[in-house]
């Protein structure tokens, strides 16, 4: 017969259990499949984020410089050399005297370095006026500014939701190691 002495408390029976357990395994499985499951390893992005620099916003792409004696009385023109969409790179190397039109996300031409919002300018199809001196940068996320290659994203131990998915596929991720997933019988008995 035991005594109270015997028994162990809650936490005690807890700690048993959970020492008697080992690890499970880990597997390699498509991100597209990882809903709910556990990473197994630290993950890394392969890739920046942006991959290229790129417009913040629509306007005309632009190399600083030429900007640089431009005010409210001595407009600075420049020569739209063509343009450039979202997903639509362009050959269109922007020079001193030219400019870009560019929409939101599209590459940044060779030559630039800058953007100035539609709205700061006065133009027509074939000229710019700029009014103010453009920044170098401005309106410009520069590559891999929200993540660069070999950066650490996700850390081992985390339950993958669809934000985690979205971030893996982001950065160039299309395959992980996660853990098995458990098997669990239960027995009820009287």
């Amino acid at each position: 017969m035991s005594t109270s002495a015997d028994l162990l408390s809650a936490g005690e029976a807890r700690s048993k259990i959970l020492q008697s357990f080992s690890a499970l395994e880990s597997e390699r499985i498509l991100v597209r499949n990882s809903l709910g499951r556990v990473l197994a390893a630290q993950q890394t992005a392969r890739i920046d984020v942006p991959p290229f620099g790129n417009s913040a916003m629509d306007g005309f792409a632009v190399l600083s410089g030429a900007t640089s004696a431009a005010g409210a009385d001595t407009p600075v023109e420049l020569r739209v050399a063509g343009g450039s969409a979202a997903g639509s790179p362009t050959d269109v190397r922007v020079e001193n005297d030219t400019c870009l039109r560019i929409m939101t996300g599209a590459p940044l031409p060779e030559g630039a370095d800058a953007v100035i919002p539609f709205e700061e300018v006065r133009a027509d199809d074939e000229h710019v006026l700029v009014f103010s001196q453009v920044p170098t940068g401005s309106c410009v996320r520069p590559r891999g500014n929200d993540v660069t290659a070999s950066q650490e994203v996700l850390q081992s131990g985390v339950e993958l939701d669809a934000r985690h998915i979205g971030l893996l596929v982001a950065v160039g991720i299309a395959e992980i190691d996660v853990y098995r997933k458990p098997r669990v019988a239960l027995l009820s008995t009287g």
